[in-house]
C-alpha cells in the first residue's frame, strides 16, 4: 500500500475515506498526528486485547506488518498484558515494538503495577520477541529496530526474551525480564552465506535492562545476556562493537544451575557501563557471574564499573577448560571492589587489563593455578608456570635453589609466595632465567612469607 505523508501542518486531521489507508491505517494515521509526524501503529486498531488472557499475537503482528510495509515505525502497545503465542517479529528497517512503561526487580514493599507486559503463552523454549535480519542471499543486512518501555515475561516457559540477530544500530532500552528457560537477551548472527551483507550484529545499545532469572527449577536457571554468533569456533561473523548501559541481573549463583549475569561466548569489542550481575549464592562452586569462553573471538570487551560479587565472580575460560583458544585483551576497569568484586578466576595463558576500586591494576595479567604444597627437604625446587603460592611444610636443606617460571611477557604480573614451615639455612638462591630478583633474601626463617611479582617493564622479579 501506498502511505501518504503526514505533518505537522495537519494535526489531528481525518483521513477517513482517503485513498491509501486500511480502515486500520487510517486510525493510527489520525493518531500519528500527535507524534510530530513519527508514524505510530497501536496494536489496539488491529484487535489487541491486552486482558492477559485473549491471544494478542496475531493483532501485534498484523501492526508490525503494516509499519514495515511503509519503511519502519512505532508500534505501540498501550496499557495491558498482552498474552503471546508465538514469536513477535521485527524483520523489516526501522521498526520500534514500544510500550508504556515496565519495572524493575523488588527486594521489598508493595510492587506498583506494571504498566505494559508481554507475556509468553506458547510453547517451551520459545522466543518472545526476535528482531532480525531474515535468511535471503540477496537481501542486504537491517537496522534500527528496537524493543522499549515494557516488562517480558517468559513465564518460566519461554526461552529467550528478545533475540538480536544479524541487526544493527537497533536500541533495546527499559525492559524488564522475567523468568526465562535459556536467556534475558541473545544475541546472534546469521551465517556469511544467509544474507548477501554483512552479518555481524553490531553497534547496537541496549541500555537500563534488568534481567530475573531466578526460576525456582535448577534446569530452568538463564542466562542475563548471551552474546554470541552462529559459529562461535570462528569462520563467521559475530556480536561486536555493541554497548551495554546500566544492566542488573539476578540469577540463583547455585552449584550445578545454568545461568550466568553475562556471558559471552563468540563476541569481541563490546562495552559494558555499570552492570550488576546479582547471584544469591556466591560461595565456592557458585556459578560466574560473568564468563567469558574461551572462543577466538571472545575478546577485547571491556567493563567499566561491574559488579559481580563473591568467589567465581568472573570466571574466564581457556584451553585448560577445552576450549580452542585462549583469550588475552578483555578489560575490567574500575572493577567494584568495595562490594567484593574479586580478581578473575582464569585459565592458564588467559590474561586480562584489571583495575578495581581499591587502586589495584594489573596490566596483562595472567591466570593463576593455586596453591602447591611440598612436603620437601630437597636442596632444590623449581616453582611451576601460573603458581601463585607454593608452601613447604617438611623440613628443609640448609639451602634452597628456588627456580622461579622464565621471564616473558607471557607472566607479566605474576606473583608468586613461598612458605616455609621451617627454616631454610644460610644460602636460599634464586634464579629465574632472563631475569633478576631484586631484595632476595639470603636465609628464610621459619613460618616465613616471601612474595615476588614479575615484573616485565624491568624485567625483574620484585619482593612484595
Amino acid at each position: 500500500m501506498t502511505q501518504q505523508v503526514i505533518n505537522r501542518g495537519s494535526l489531528l486531521a481525518d483521513h477517513t475515506g482517503e485513498d491509501g489507508f486500511s480502515a486500520m491505517g487510517k486510525a493510527n494515521a489520525n493518531f500519528t498526528e500527535l507524534y510530530n509526524d513519527v508514524d505510530i501503529f497501536s496494536v489496539k486498531n488491529y484487535g489487541a486485547v491486552g486482558d492477559g488472557v485473549a491471544d494478542d499475537t496475531a493483532a501485534i503482528n498484523a501492526a508490525v506488518a503494516e509499519a514495515k510495509a511503509v519503511g519502519g515505525g512505532t508500534i505501540y502497545l498501550s496499557s495491558g498484558t498482552y498474552l503471546v503465542s508465538s514469536t513477535i517479529l521485527l524483520s523489516g528497517n526501522n521498526l520500534v515494538l514500544r510500550g508504556a512503561g515496565g519495572d524493575a526487580n523488588h527486594n521489598a514493599g508493595t510492587v506498583p503495577p506494571v504498566t505494559t507486559v508481554v507475556r509468553w503463552g506458547g510453547a517451551a523454549s520459545g522466543t518472545v520477541i526476535e528482531a532480525s535480519t531474515p535468511i535471503d542471499g540477496t537481501k542486504a543486512q537491517l537496522s534500527g529496530c528496537g524493543v522499549q518501555d515494557m516488562k517480558i515475561d517468559c513465564a518460566a516457559v519461554a526461552g529467550i526474551g528478545l533475540l538480536v540477530i544479524s541487526m544493527k544500530f537497533g536500541r533495546f532500552k527499559r525492559l524488564y525480564f522475567e523468568y526465562p528457560t535459556i536467556a534475558a537477551i541473545k544475541t546472534t548472527t546469521r551465517l556469511n552465506v544467509d544474507i548477501a551483507d554483512h552479518t555481524g550484529t553490531q553497534h547496537n545499545i541496549f541500555e537500563q535492562i534488568n534481567a530475573l532469572c531466578r526460576v525456582q527449577t535448577a534446569s530452568k536457571q538463564a542466562h542475563g545476556i548471551w552474546i554470541t554468533s552462529s559459529t562461535p569456533t570462528g569462520g563467521q561473523k559475530n556480536s561486536s562493537l555493541n554497548t551495554f548501559i546500566d544492566i542488573n541481573t539476578s540469577n540463583s549463583g547455585a552449584s550445578g544451575d545454568l545461568g550466568s549475569g553475562v556471558v559471552i561466548e563468540d563476541g569481541d569489542n563490546n562495552l559494558f557501563l555499570n552492570v550488576t550481575c546479582s547471584r544469591v549464592t556466591t560461595g565456592a562452586g557458585s556459578v560466574p557471574g560473568v564468563l567469558t569462553y574461551g572462543y577466538p573471538n571472545a575478546d577485547g570487551n571491556v567493563f567499566v564499573r561491574l559488579t559481580a560479587a563473591g568467589t567465581n565472580g568472573i570466571v574466564i575460560r581457556g584451553t585448560a577448560s577445552g576450549d580452542p583458544s585462549n583469550t588475552v585483551r578483555n578489560t575490567f576497569y574500575g572493577a567494584d571492589s568495595g562490594n567484593n568484586t574479586a580478581y578473575p578466576v582464569m585459565d592458564a595463558g588467559c590474561k586480562v587489563y584489571w583495575a578495581d576500586t581499591n587502586g589495584t591494576n594489573y596490566v596483562a595479567t595472567v591466570a593463576l593455578l593455586g596453591k602447591v604444597v611440598v612436603n620437601n627437604n630437597a636442596g632444590n625446587y623449581t616453582v611451576p608456570v601460573r603458581t601463585s603460592y607454593v608452601a613447604f611444610t617438611g623440613t628443609q636443606a640448609a639451602s634452597v635453589l628456588f627456580t622461579f617460571p622464565a621471564g616473558a611477557s607471557a607472566i607479566d604480573g605474576l606473583a608468586i609466595t613461598i612458605f616455609t614451615a621451617a627454616a631454610v639455612g644460610t644460602a636460599s638462591t634464586w634464579a629465574s632465567t632472563g631475569t633478576t630478583f631484586v631484595g632476595a633474601p639470603a636465609t628464610l626463617a621459619a613460618n616465613s612469607v616471601t612474595t615476588f611479582r614479575y615484573d616485565h617493564a624491568s624485567l625483574q622479579w620484585l619482593r612484595a
